[in-house]
């Protein structure tokens, strides 16, 4: 399992990074309603020369611990996911039909109302045995999958909450130092949706609205043998917005993260980074990332861009296209000689979200 992000300290007022001279081209946003973050200018060839003496990671990545096979199938619905994050303000909100009055009829002659014909009973099934009354409804996937979700929402502290989650054995010592960090007891929800255009069996994603985080952000449910269950590291990275606060805080901090990536458009200013621009799905909290290119990240990161078994050449394409690659990525905040912060792509951790790497 990929060890938990750690807890990242709120900037004490949030402020993007600062902008050399000559900056390029903002980048296109990826949902259309919300305006990209500006790309940096790429460091020059003295920059370069200060990034490449940077100081080593004050710390490393922890070790990775294998995970359940419950975790393969978050995979499988990761592509959808990607794909519709596009337009990531899914779950607008139903809009109410308003029903006509009827005309008003003259009052000269009043009508009795004709009595309502009673209700047919059920037809009884015909067996041997006799008459029996009709099966009940069928319970569907979905309602058990939003049960779910209300229910780890509302758990009255994380040991209860835990009965909800993928790998909970493994899980449980995170979950008891997030709420000694943060507080326990139920998560407020404003809002729980079903994304339809994102859910497939045997994920279904979810639009939650929490307290935290007013805007929403998705929250998959994974149907596994011990029933529907949630991922909580995807959920409270999202819930606690880690990676904002690894762009907005200071240098020195890393993590782990569920990321969406792309490759950066344009020629590589330098002949020793290669440039991916990282997101998540939430709008605003974009990237541009360096990936040394002698480094076994960005081997990685090729060997999964060029097609592999997790994502076809054809899948790849089609998600670069759109958001991005779901990946899960250590990246690191860091400084140069001069005082210019940047961010840089330190290990790739696994090739799809909630999967320990190969």
């Amino acid at each position: 399992m990929a060890a938990s992000v750690p807890e990242l300290p709120e900037a004490p007022a949030p402020a993007p990074i600062p902008e050399p001279p000559a900056a390029p081209a903002p980048v296109a946003a990826a949902a259309p309603e919300v305006p990209p973050l500006p790309a940096p200018v790429p460091p020059d060839a003295t920059i370069l020369d200060e990034i490449e003496n940077a100081n080593e990671l004050a710390e490393t990545a922890p070790a990775r611990r294998p995970r359940s096979k419950a975790r393969l199938a978050l995979a499988i619905g990761l592509p959808a996911l990607a794909l519709a994050a596009v337009g990531y303000h899914f779950g607008k909100g139903r809009q109410l039909q308003i029903l006509e009055s009827p005309a008003l009829g003259s009052p000269s002659t009043p009508t009795q109302p004709a009595e309502p014909a009673p209700a047919p009973a059920p037809a009884p099934n015909e067996t041997a045995q006799g008459s029996q009354p009709p099966p009940p409804p069928e319970r569907s996937e979905v309602n058990d999958a939003q049960e779910t979700l209300i229910a780890f929402l509302g758990a009255p502290d994380w040991q209860a909450r835990s009965a909800f989650v993928l790998s909970p054995e493994e899980v449980r010592p995170e979950m008891e130092k997030h709420a000694k960090a943060n507080g326990d007891g139920p998560i407020p929800a404003s809002a729980v949706e079903l994304n339809k255009e994102q859910s497939a069996p045997p994920v279904f994603v979810f639009k939650v609205c929490t307290k935290a985080m007013p805007d929403g952000f998705p929250v998959p449910v994974i149907f596994t043998d011990e029933g529907p269950k949630i991922d909580w590291e995807s959920f409270t990275a999202f819930n606690d917005d880690h990676f904002n606060k690894l762009l907005q805080g200071p240098p020195g901090q890393i993590g782990i993260f569920n990321l969406l990536v792309k490759p950066e458009l344009g020629e590589e200013p330098s002949p020793h980074f290669t440039r991916f621009r990282l997101s998540v799905p939430m709008p605003g909290r974009e990237a541009t990332s360096w990936v040394r290119r002698d480094s076994v990240a960005l081997a990685r990161l090729k060997a999964v861009f060029d097609g592999s078994d997790i994502y076809d050449k054809e899948t790849v394409d089609k998600l670069v296209s759109e958001i991005g690659l779901p990946l899960r990525l250590a990246v690191a905040k860091r400084r140069t000689n001069d005082g210019r912060e940047f961010i840089e792509v330190v290990e790739m951790v696994a090739g799809s979200w909630g999967m320990a790497k190969p």
